[in-house]
C-alpha cells in the first residue's frame, strides 16, 4: 500500500520526470499495446538497473495515467497506475498527447525525435 500512497503524491513528479526524458531524447518510442479489455498509447522510461518502470499512457476516451511497475523480493512484477487529474493533463505538451492520440487511433507505433513532442 505505501507505494500506491508514494505514486499518487508524486505523480506530479514522475510525470515531469517522463515528460523531460522523453523531449530530450532523440528518437523516442510511442507504443502502440492492445490489452485484454482496453488499448493504449504508451511511452515509457525503463531504469533496468532497479529493475523499475514509468510510463505515462493514453487510453480510450482520452483518459491518461501515470504507470509505475517494479519487481518485489519474491521477484513478481507490481504494477501501480494513477489517473492524471484534469490539472495534470493540462500540462502536458499538446504536441505530445497529439502523437500519443495518433498512434492510438491508428492502432500502430511510431519513433519520432524528443524535441518534437514539446
Amino acid at each position: 500500500m505505501a507505494k500506491e500512497v508514494s505514486v499518487k503524491e508524486q505523480s506530479n513528479e514522475l510525470i515531469a520526470d517522463l515528460i523531460k526524458w522523453a523531449t530530450g531524447k532523440a528518437p523516442v518510442e510511442i507504443r502502440f499495446v492492445d490489452l485484454d479489455d482496453d488499448c493504449c498509447a504508451i511511452i515509457t522510461l525503463y531504469d533496468y538497473k532497479g529493475d523499475k518502470e514509468l510510463s505515462l499512457r493514453l487510453h480510450l476516451n482520452d483518459v491518461y495515467d501515470v504507470h509505475v511497475g517494479h519487481y518485489d523480493d519474491e521477484d513478481e512484477f507490481i504494477e501501480i497506475a494513477e489517473p492524471l487529474s484534469p490539472e495534470q493533463k493540462a500540462i502536458l505538451p499538446e504536441k505530445l498527447k497529439k502523437v500519443m492520440k495518433k498512434v492510438l487511433n491508428d492502432e500502430s507505433g511510431i519513433r519520432v525525435p524528443g524535441s518534437l513532442l514539446v
